[in-house]
């Protein structure tokens, strides 16, 4: 079953009612701010960061829109809007995933050289034998005749 709040749904009951904690802490840090202040909304975003208050993808998403909100303020340094630590987190396990992968298909390519690498060596292994005995039973051939023409 999804719980719906605003225009998120959460898994399971626990999650939905953090999210709906988290909309009445929006709703009464908006309330404390003076929205046509960029630095009150910086230091209140910067405060909201750093205190690591909201959890769940609703806040989460608050935090995001205020971001890209300050970033377009060219008052607004972008080194002065520090990045939201769980999408940092999220963003750098993504980076490990696609690194993990990226390893795994180098490591299935290189299974795959090597097999056809060590099947071209056996085959070139097999190639020399035969040569090799072809060379042979050739010189034994040869001197056979050498000694037959030797005795006549």
């Amino acid at each position: 079953m999804a719980y719906v709040i605003g225009d998120f749904s959460f898994d399971t009951e626990e999650e939905a009612k953090e999210a709906q904690r988290e909309v009445q802490a929006i709703s009464y840090i908006m309330k404390q701010i003076n929205t046509e202040d960029p630095q009150a909304v910086l230091a209140a975003y910067q405060q909201m960061v750093k205190k690591n208050l909201f959890h769940t993808k609703l806040g989460i998403g608050f935090l995001e829109d205020m971001r890209k909100q300050l970033l377009a303020l060219p008052e607004i340094s972008d080194a002065d809007v520090p990045e939201i630590p769980q999408i940092a987190a999220k963003q750098e396990n993504e980076k490990r995933i696609l690194i993990k992968e990226d390893e795994a298909k180098h490591a299935e390519e290189d299974k795959k050289i090597k097999k056809k690498t060590e099947s071209k060596i056996k085959k070139n292994q097999w190639l020399m034998t035969v040569d090799h005995w072809f060379f042979l039973s050739l010189s034994l051939l040869l001197k056979l005749v050498q000694s037959i023409n030797s005795f006549r």
